[in-house]
């Protein structure tokens, strides 16, 4: 028995598109999301030992603002899927076409946030938060606006890079901006080091910083990449291009309105839960910050995936975007399982951090509410993983109006559960227990639709390419 496992072991390493390949596109994408994710840790765990206690409010603010960008960050990252499938075709000179469109959608994507910013004071009104969480809310949103574009820009250049499985190349940019962050967040935060003492509007204005140090860096490499590499031409196809950004729209639009429904929707949820009190918010805003750790190297993973299966299919080879999928959801589970067991088992270590310096008036209640929100998310994380992974899959192959349509079609049933049981008095267990519901079901309808198998037989670039 031992000498099968073994031997099925060295197999799944050595295997194409088994352990050693996946890891080898995935690991970097993995640290790479970490990084951001730590990040956005820092970011909020310094709030919290502000004064003002402001870290609720940089969550909900922090995802109106993805809300908002998502559409056309959305279409940046699907750029990914294009580039994966021209590389593997070896068609070198069309990823540039697509990279700049990306880089265009992210031009246009500064009016629309700065217009959602002048009205943002009425819309958490609106939600029913307090005074003191909207002030905060507003300022946080307003900071991260100087940045919207840039977050667009380099993703778009990003997914250049990871399509061509360069992965590496993003993941140390990203180890570069991440610690820049991290010093000049604690700066602007506490008026550290000779700078200002901004609270929550100066930890919104080092993430902006930050994005657009991730750009410049970005396109530096580019220009780089281009007179080491002739043949790319990327600068030949600067300009917008209608037909194709119309590609680009047909197959990245879906997958962006996918993306932009569940990111609603689950800012819609946080803000509902706002409405339900300020302690049931700051609970919440804890849980989902400490959830992050899980989740982000999960989505590096699921990116992952979509470049392999775009490769793989690029050479007509679905039986080895079929492996690597098996594969990605092991690694995916495996490391889900962990957190999964430190939320349930665990909560008083994960949560340590965040009451170093923390109000003690005020610790009690936060963290009982917190460990048992905790629970649901030790629940639903397994099912997030299942969702992102064959989801992954799913857009590498470019069958993203099944995923607009089916997350649309769930989305809308549980925000309606859940406004309906508001409107009746039930509270913030409620909420979750509805969100987890809601994640469920999304994995396990992309699940059902990666073992039908229709996406094996699609692709994005032009037929006579394949």
């Amino acid at each position: 028995m031992s000498q099968v496992k073994q031997s099925f072991l060295s197999w799944w390493w050595n295997a194409e598109c088994g352990l050693r390949d996946v890891l080898k596109i995935a690991l970097p994408l993995m640290i790479s999301t970490s990084l951001w994710s730590i990040m956005q840790f820092t970011d909020r765990l310094f709030l919290m030992w502000h004064p003002a206690s402001e870290m609720s409010a940089a969550v909900v603010a922090g995802a109106l603002h993805f809300s908002a960008i998502c559409i056309p960050w959305g279409l940046a990252s699907y750029i990914n899927t294009f580039v994966a499938q021209y590389h593997s075709t070896q068609q070198v000179d069309r990823m540039g076409r697509y990279l700049w469109q990306g880089v265009w959608v992210g031009v246009l994507t500064f009016p629309a946030i700065w217009l959602l910013i002048f009205f943002s004071d009425d819309l958490f009104r609106f939600a029913g938060h307090s005074d003191t969480i909207r002030k905060f809310e507003v300022s946080y949103l307003s900071a991260l606006g100087y940045g919207s574009g840039a977050m667009v820009i380099s993703m778009a250049m990003s997914t250049y890079f990871m399509g061509r499985g360069q992965t590496a190349t993003v993941m140390v940019v990203d180890l570069i901006c991440v610690v820049v962050n991290i010093i000049v967040d604690y700066g602007l935060i506490f008026g550290k080091g000779g700078l200002p003492e901004l609270g929550i509007y100066g930890a919104g204005l080092a993430t902006a910083m930050t994005v657009w140090i991730k750009t410049t860096i970005l396109a530096t490499l580019l220009i780089w990449a281009n007179k080491q590499e002739r043949e790319l031409q990327l600068f030949r196809y600067i300009f917008p291009c209608w037909k194709t950004m119309k590609r680009l729209f047909y197959y990245g639009l879906p997958s962006a309105l996918q993306f932009f429904i569940e990111v609603t929707s689950y800012t819609f949820l946080l803000m509902m839960i706002g409405s339900i009190g300020d302690q049931a918010h700051k609970a919440s805003g804890l849980a989902l910050s400490v959830n992050d750790i899980a989740f982000v190297p999960v989505f590096g993973l699921s990116i992952a995936l979509t470049t392999i299966t775009g490769h793989q299919l690029g050479i007509k080879r679905p039986d080895l975007a079929t492996r690597a999928t098996w594969t990605t959801l092991t690694l995916g589970l495996g490391y889900t399982a962990i957190f999964s067991i430190l939320y349930a088992g665990f909560p008083d270590l994960l949560l340590a951090a965040h009451y170093a310096t923390n109000d003690p008036n005020h610790l009690p209640a936060t963290k009982e509410t917190t460990i048992i929100l905790l629970r649901f998310v030790a629940f639903y994380c397994i099912f997030d993983t299942i969702n992102l992974i064959f989801s992954g899959t799913i857009k590498g192959a470019g069958d993203t109006q099944f995923l607009l349509f089916c997350s649309t079609a769930i989305s809308l049933i549980f925000m309606t559960i859940v406004a309906i049981g508001l409107h009746y008095g039930f509270g913030l267990y409620f909420v979750w227990l509805i969100m987890s519901s809601w994640i469920f079901t999304l994995g396990v309808a992309f699940f059902l639709r990666f073992l039908r198998g229709k996406w094996r037989t699609m692709h994005v670039i032009e037929p006579e390419l394949l």
